[in-house]
């Protein structure tokens, strides 16, 4: 083949592969454009202009700024200088866009920079993907979480408040037994509410830190005691070693802590045996709090999930305690949220341990 030949067949296979892109672009199910360094259009495809009820040559004549909702704009443009800045190469994010009616449509926005072979930046090339019905369903879903844990908390609180007066009060075996039942069901209810609401604030985005000075004592006490009025309802044998305990103060939120130390001491309390140790340690500016239990600790096979959503182990599933399996995924995103952490070890007592660390005040 000669030269000549060669080059009109390379000419044609280009001109088939650009045209092959430009019918992927102009077809494609979800937005895709083309976006000029300044946040005007070049060249935007029919599923786009669908979705912002534009017709191309309006689109064509504004900028992607003129159309994004302003509690989103910063995040996008900061981004986007990220980019030409060459500190990262792409980007994604969910924002908002105006429609030309008006209406605010969610969009999961994916955003790369296009540079030359002197790596000078030429443009970005966008897709940008209607997420609006799915963040309704979401909200939506969020919503009745809410209000349905709203909603029964009280009444649940009333029932076991009134199921505690009759187990205490004068009356015979058979009555004290049902009432502690009651109690323990309708306590188990209002923590399950509990977990419900924490849940719904991590997913919402609405779980916010406000850190101050605790005394560390005062959080694993409230909770020592939760513990063991749990485990006298419960007619359990339960005895709880704070003994370790050292003069700490922690930089967290106090109802986090108050939560996260109720939840942990709480899961020693229902997996472990009759006997949990609780020391802390200060050091390198971190508040250690170490929880250990004597019961059978956690199968080696399942440490590795022990704190995703919904995991429960097969021996707890199978056991007479009741549970969401969020209680250590909750525990983890609070600490999260406080700059803290907690761990997994092994305990010194033979069975489980939990080590939360946290930022000293």
């Amino acid at each position: 083949m000669s030269v000549e030949q060669t080059d009109r067949a390379f000419q044609r296979a280009l001109r088939e592969q650009l045209a092959r892109n430009e019918l992927t672009f102009a077809h494609a199910p979800i937005g895709q454009a083309i976006v000029e360094l300044d946040g005007s259009w070049r060249q935007v495809n029919s599923a786009l202009l669908q979705m912002l009820e534009y017709d191309e040559a309006d689109l064509l004549a504004m900028t992607f700024q003129d159309i994004t909702h302003p509690e989103d704009l910063d995040l996008d443009l900061g981004l986007l200088q990220q980019t030409l800045d060459g500190e990262i190469t792409s980007y994604q994010m969910e924002k908002r866009y105006f429609t030309r009616t008006g209406r605010t449509v969610w969009a999961l926005l994916s955003v790369a920079l296009v540079r030359d072979e002197d790596d000078q930046p030429l443009y970005f090339i966008s897709q940008i993907l209607d997420i609006t019905a799915h963040k309704k369903q979401v909200q939506a879903l969020q919503d009745f979480t809410a209000m349905l844990a709203h909603d029964l908390r009280t009444p649940a609180a009333v029932i076991a408040g009134f199921a505690q007066l009759l187990s205490t009060g004068p009356y015979d075996d058979e009555v004290t037994s049902i009432a502690r039942r009651i109690e323990r069901a309708s306590t188990t209810i209002v923590d399950l509410l509990e977990n419900a609401l924490t849940t719904e604030s991590i997913d919402s985005g609405r779980l916010t830190a406000r850190p101050t000075a605790v005394d560390v004592r005062d959080a694993v006490t409230t909770a020592v005691q939760a513990a063991l009025s749990a485990a006298e309802m419960n007619e359990q044998q339960l005895e709880v070693d704070t003994s370790g305990l050292v003069p700490a103060v922690a930089w967290v939120d106090p109802v986090h802590l108050e939560q996260v130390m109720t939840n942990v001491i709480g899961n020693a309390r229902k997996y472990g045996g009759s006997h949990v140790r609780v020391s802390t340690r200060v050091a390198d500016r971190r508040v250690e709090i170490l929880v250990e239990d004597d019961g059978p600790g956690v199968p080696v096979r399942f440490v590795p999930q022990l704190f995703e959503r919904y995991s429960r182990s097969q021996e707890a599933r199978t056991s007479k305690q009741r549970g969401s399996g969020l209680g250590l995924y909750i525990v983890r995103d609070l600490l999260t949220a406080n700059d803290a952490t907690i761990d997994y070890e092994e305990s010194a007592l033979g069975g489980a341990g939990f080590r939360v660390t946290l930022p000293a005040a």
